[in-house]
């Protein structure tokens, strides 16, 4: 029997206001394979001014990390991981969900294309996002519409 694929799924707290949905992410990411609180993953450089959003990624089994701040500190960060667990991984076609419409992880989808790794992209209506961005990944949706492709079939639908 064929190992699952594992589901990395990183969210730029700082670029997309995701918290509302995290549960749904939750959910949206197992449809891809497995998932675990450490692949779980929400990034801020200051979560004391964000106690809702950390609270509530908590409460849907992410971990809340925390990152220096700099310029692009927590696009770096996310790069670096996304870069890191796919090159402990060569061989298998795992999945990789960002939450983020930011034009700066165009570069970590390409390398992870190439590497043969899935990538999705969860953003927001309410918040401008790269075309070239959603052009670039696999599947894009939309988190509003996450509860609605949630209780539809196993079957979901790309956003157009």
């Amino acid at each position: 029997m064929a190992k699952r694929s594992l589901v990395y799924v990183c969210v730029d707290v700082e670029n997309m206001p995701a918290h509302p949905y995290a549960e749904h992410i939750r959910q949206f990411s197992k449809q891809y394979g497995q998932t675990c609180q450490t692949r779980l993953r929400a990034y801020a450089v200051d979560w004391t001014m964000r106690e809702k959003p950390r609270t509530t990624f908590q409460h849907a089994g992410f971990l809340t990390l925390r990152v220096k701040p700099g310029d692009n500190a927590v696009d770096n960060k996310i790069l670096r991981y996304g870069i890191t667990s796919s090159m402990n991984r060569l061989c298998q076609q795992d999945a990789y969900i960002l939450v983020t419409g930011d034009s700066d992880y165009i570069e970590l989808v390409q390398v992870l294309r190439q590497l043969g790794k899935y990538v999705i992209c969860l953003t927001s209506k309410r918040c401008k996002s790269s075309q070239k961005l959603l052009e670039s990944v696999h599947e894009h949706y939309f988190l509003e519409e996450l509860p609605q492709l949630l209780a539809q079939s196993h079957e979901i639908l790309p956003a157009a």
